[in-house]
C-alpha cells in the first residue's frame, strides 16, 4: 500500500519518502489495589515527505488508504515549507540490533494481570492502607520506510513497561512514591522495583527538618536524566544550527567534569530505543556525545546535518510528521564507588529520589529549578528520615562542571537511559526551616 503512495508522490514532487508505523499496545492498569482494566489498542501512522522545488512538504494519516488526499496535503505545505539542504539516500548498511522478543509478543494479558496483583499484594502486606496504582504495557510494533532513492528498509519490535506507584495518606501528610522500568524484552527487574519502594516507605516513615542552606546533593538513577536533559537538548542539532545552544562550537573542549562520559547507544540488544535505523532511514551507530568531560558529537538528522554541514548521525525521531534530532539510549559510565558507599561518606545530604518541575525554566540555557518530591536526609553516612517540601536551583553545566562530587560506580536503567547515581556538592536546597 505505502509502494503505491511513493510511486504517485514520485509523479508530483522531485522526490518522496513515506514512513509508515503500525503498533499494537496491551495495557493492564490497577486503581486502588484493584485491576481497572485490560484493554488493546491499535494504532497505525503515515507519514509522506516530499521535496518540490527545493521545498519540504509533509502530510501524515492514520491510514495508507486516501493517497490522493495524503499526497494533495504534502504538496501544499511544500510550498511554504523549509529549504531542503539535503537529498534522500539509499542509506549505508543497518548494525545487527534485537529489537524484538517473542516472550513479549505472546505474554499473555492473565500473566500481566497475575505480576500486577502480585505487586499490589507485596505493597499491601508492608503497608494494608495504601492506594496503589500500577500499569503494566506489552507493545508490538513495526516500522518501514521507503524513499525515491531506492531505500526500502523494516524493523520490527516489542516493549514492556512496567510502573507501580503508592500514596500514602495520614493526618496532615500525604504521601507518593513510584517506580518504573521499561524494555524491549521481559528483562525487567520487577522485584527489585518492588524492593525499592517498600525501602523508601521504611525511610519514610520519619519525617526530619530540612534547614535552607547549601548541602550534598544525591540526584539518584532515576532523576539522573533530568540533571542530564538540559545538556542533551544542548546537543540537539537544531539548537545548534540555530545558534541558540551553550555548545556552539565547543566540541573538544572540556566544558565538563572530566569523569563524566555519556554515549547515545541504540545498538543495546533490547534496549529500551534501540533500533537498526532512525526515523530517515540512516544507519543507527553508537555515537560518543560526551568523553572525559569534553562534547564530542551533536545529535543530527538530515536536515540539522546538512544546516551545520555535517553528515547525520542516525538520531532523527518521528515523535510526529517532521523527523527531529534526538535521543535513544543513553549511557553514562559510572565511577569508582557504589552508590551504598557513597552515601556512606555523605555527612550531611538530601537524596533527590523524584523530581517534579524540572523541566521548567530556561533548559536550553542549562537552567533547572525543580521541587524534590521524594527526598530522603542523609546524616553521618545514614538516612534518617524523609525530606519534605524542598527545592532547589542551579545550571546544569555549571554542576557538571565544577560540582560533582563523585558518580556511583553501579548503574540502572531508567528507561532510555542507562545511568548512576550523581553527588552534587554545595548545592543550595530550600527547606523547610
Amino acid at each position: 500500500m505505502i509502494e503505491r503512495i511513493l510511486e504517485r508522490a514520485k509523479k508530483a514532487a522531485d522526490a518522496a519518502e513515506v514512513y509508515y508505523a503500525e503498533n499494537e499496545a496491551t495495557s493492564v492498569t490497577f486503581e486502588a489495589g484493584k485491576l481497572n482494566r485490560a484493554d488493546v489498542k491499535n494504532s497505525v501512522r503515515v507519514i509522506l515527505r516530499c521535496i518540490v522545488d527545493g521545498r519540504i512538504g509533509y502530510a501524515s494519516a492514520t491510514s495508507a488508504e486516501n493517497a490522493d488526499e495524503l499526497i494533495e496535503n504534502a504538496m501544499a505545505t511544500a510550498a511554504y515549507g523549509k529549504t531542503a539542504r539535503f537529498e534522500f539516500s539509499g542509506g549505508a548498511p543497518c548494525p545487527d540490533v534485537k529489537t524484538f522478543d517473542a516472550h513479549v509478543a505472546a505474554l499473555p494479558v492473565e500473566t500481566m494481570v497475575e505480576s500486577g496483583e502480585a505487586a499490589v499484594a507485596r505493597l499491601l502486606e508492608a503497608e494494608p492502607t495504601l492506594n496503589i496504582t500500577a500499569e503494566i504495557k506489552k507493545t508490538v510494533g513495526r516500522r518501514r520506510i521507503i524513499n525515491s532513492a531506492g531505500m526500502d528498509r523494516s524493523e520490527d519490535a516489542t516493549g514492556y513497561l512496567y510502573i507501580l506507584s503508592f500514596t500514602r495518606a495520614r493526618e496532615g501528610d500525604i504521601f507518593e512514591h513510584w517506580g518504573y522500568d521499561a524494555s524491549a524484552s521481559l528483562d525487567v527487574d520487577e522485584e527489585g522495583i518492588i524492593d525499592r519502594l517498600l525501602d523508601v516507605l521504611r525511610w519514610a516513615d520519619v519525617t526530619v527538618p530540612v534547614k535552607t542552606g547549601k548541602t550534598d546533593l544525591i540526584v539518584y538513577f532515576a532523576e539522573t536524566p533530568a540533571v542530564l536533559r538540559p545538556l542533551l537538548i544542548g546537543l540537539n542539532g537544531e539548537n545548534v544550527a540555530r545558534g541558540s545552544s551553550p555548545l556552539v562550537g565547543k566540541l573538544g573542549e572540556k566544558t565538563l567534569d572530566e569523569r563524566l562520559t555519556v554515549y547515545d547507544d541504540p545498538t543495546i540488544d533490547f534496549a529500551n530505543s534501540s533500533a537498526c535505523f532512525d526515523g530517515e532511514g540512516t544507519a543507527k551507530r553508537k555515537l560518543p556525545l560526551v568523553e572525559e568531560g569534553a562534547p564530542r558529537s551533536y545529535l543530527l538528522d538530515m536536515s540539522s546535518a546538512a544546516e551545520l554541514g555535517l553528515e547525520p548521525t542516525g538520531n532523527a525521531n518521528r515523535g510526529g510528521s517532521a523527523p527531529t534530532p534526538g535521543t535513544s539510549n543513553v549511557v553514562v559510565s559510572g565511577g569508582d564507588k557504589t552508590y551504598d558507599e557513597l552515601i556512606g561518606e555523605i555527612d550531611d545530604g538530601i537524596i533527590a529520589l523524584t523530581l517534579t518541575g524540572a523541566g521548567m525554566g530556561n533548559v536550553l540555557g542549562g537552567e533547572i529549578s525543580a521541587s524534590i518530591w521524594t527526598g530522603l536526609k542523609v546524616e553521618n553516612g545514614e538516612i534518617v528520615g524523609r525530606a519534605k517540601n524542598t527545592i532547589f536551583s542551579g545550571n546544569v553545566y555549571e554542576m557538571l562542571k565544577d560540582r560533582i562530587k563523585a558518580i556511583s560506580s553501579d548503574v540502572r536503567t531508567v528507561e532510555s537511559y542507562v545511568v548512576p547515581a550523581v553527588v552534587i556538592a554545595d548545592q543550595l536546597i530550600t527547606g523547610t526551616e
